[in-house]
């Protein structure tokens, strides 16, 4: 089927999309497509996809529905990626995989645009991307040349990251605290999760290093020396963010959205392994308040900085 140009594709500013945001909007936007993106999350999305969400659900999938309920009136199609592995042999989180079908069901719309990523079937992201693209526009070229503009974008994106991570590490004063923050992306560049907790680490005047931020390849080949059975893929990558950085940061700050299962249990492994680090978890819900992430990184910094005089 193609569809008329330029359709209003809406992509929610939330889970997947805080990784790989240069790709996807890279991709349509060469197709001619017109993008709607949803705005960072505030406490009205999350009050909605609270509202829309049972008990149990996570606080990331929350504010997914949130974003997604912001959107549904606003654009003719919503982009909903299913990812189920992206390396043979390993899993995603089980909300990646399901992601489409919760939307279907809650808001009750067949309106969502989606590619599959698993390579235990051999379903790819180049395939599924330009499968996508061509029942956006039919011609193959155009679409092969969007998506290597993507793959450029995303690629460029990493490499700053990493490269302004380096200029921090690089940076030689040792009376500055350095913490390494542990959390998915999608916590960690959240507005009501991970940014509010960087925003009271730099009023701590902390330098900040993100364990995501890394060569995934690298990442994943050092994260053996934590754990070497550990099958969920972005929880090996964190592994390998630890691995790379902690003997260059003071301290080191897990960010949980509750109630995630996978997450508790990493952290529970890397705490019991980390015993030459101080480390702290902060895990974000929907009824946090800021003055006690403010009190729990005063404590957390307050140690790091006792320990730093101590040693000097």
């Amino acid at each position: 089927m193609v569809y008329p140009t330029p359709i209003k594709i809406g992509i929610p500013h939330a889970l997947s999309y805080h990784k790989y945001a240069p790709l996807w909007k890279t991709f349509f936007r060469a197709l001619g497509c017109q993008l709607v993106i949803s705005p960072e999350t505030n406490r009205q999305i999350l009050d909605n996809g609270s509202r829309l969400a049972v008990d149990e659900t996570c606080l990331a999938v929350k504010i997914y529905l949130g974003h997604i309920h912001h959107l549904l009136d606003r654009v003719d199609y919503l982009f909903i990626p299913r990812f189920v592995s992206i390396n043979t042999g390993e899993k995603l989180c089980i909300k990646l995989l399901a992601l489409g079908d919760i939307v279907r069901n809650i808001f009750e719309t067949d309106r969502v645009l989606e590619y599959t990523v698993d390579h235990d079937l051999h379903q790819y992201e180049m395939v599924g991307l330009i499968k996508l693209g061509l029942k956006l526009c039919p011609n193959l070229p155009r679409v092969l040349n969007a998506y290597r503009q993507a793959v450029v974008a995303q690629k460029a994106s990493s490499k700053q990251k990493i490269q302004k991570q380096m200029r921090i590490l690089q940076k030689d004063d040792p009376s500055r605290i350095r913490i390494l923050i542990v959390a998915h992306a999608y916590v960690s560049n959240d507005a009501m999760m991970g940014k509010t907790v960087v925003k009271q680490l730099r009023e701590q005047d902390v330098d900040i290093v993100y364990a995501d931020w890394i060569d995934d390849k690298q990442a994943r080949r050092l994260s053996t020396s934590i754990s070497s059975d550990l099958y969920w893929t972005y929880h090996k990558e964190l592994l390998g963010g630890i691995e790379a950085y902690k003997h260059q940061v003071d301290g080191i700050l897990f960010l949980m959205a509750f109630p995630c299962g996978p997450d508790a249990l990493v952290i529970n492994l890397c705490q019991n392994q980390l015993t030459d680090i101080p480390t702290t978890v902060l895990t974000l819900d929907e009824l946090q308040a800021d003055a006690g992430i403010k009190t729990r990184i005063e404590s957390f910094v307050d140690i790091l900085r006792f320990k730093k005089e101590r040693i000097s």
